[in-house]
């Protein structure tokens, strides 16, 4: 399944494929580009019942550190968004304590946004496509186009 990019700047990329988003961090997004997310995610609401979200974090200190108004934003757009959400699927690729600590502030994200999301992380991409894969309910694009060699492809900048 191709993922074709909607947006990219030096902290985030952003593309889509079939009811998939797909948001590679490299740093902490901001206000303007989590509305550029909502917008995208809008749109794919228009075209399908329920979407799935698929994140990678790569540069998880800096993600420790999203500006205030993006964070609240951000929530703000779960709890509108959400129960049209059928997962949102996080891999954070990067070892160590800021790794952790980006987990645990996922898991704080979730409880803010008021149960809204069905979201996890994970340790690897592979293990967070699985997870994705086999929600109850996934769209036939995401549970049998999408694979990994999709996934990898958009993350190395292929367009």
């Amino acid at each position: 399944m191709l993922i074709s990019t909607l947006y990219e700047s030096e902290r985030m990329r952003l593309g889509v494929g079939g009811s998939l988003l797909v948001m590679q961090y490299r740093g902490a997004p901001n206000l303007e580009e989590i509305k550029v997310i909502e917008r995208a995610q809008v749109d794919l609401l228009t075209r399908y019942e329920k979407i799935s979200v698929f994140n990678v974090a790569e540069a998880t200190s800096s993600l420790l550190k999203v500006p205030d108004d993006a964070r609240q934003y951000s929530a703000e757009v779960t709890k509108r968004h959400g129960a049209r959400v059928l997962g949102s699927a996080m891999a954070v690729t990067a070892k160590g304590l800021s790794a952790l600590m980006v987990r645990t502030f996922l898991s704080g994200f979730a409880l803010l946004a008021g149960g809204e999301l069905n979201m996890r992380s994970f340790s690897s991409i592979t293990e967070a496509l699985t997870w994705l894969r086999g929600l109850p309910g996934q769209t036939p694009d995401v549970k049998v186009e999408l694979t990994l060699a999709d996934l990898e492809r958009f993350l190395a900048g292929a367009k």
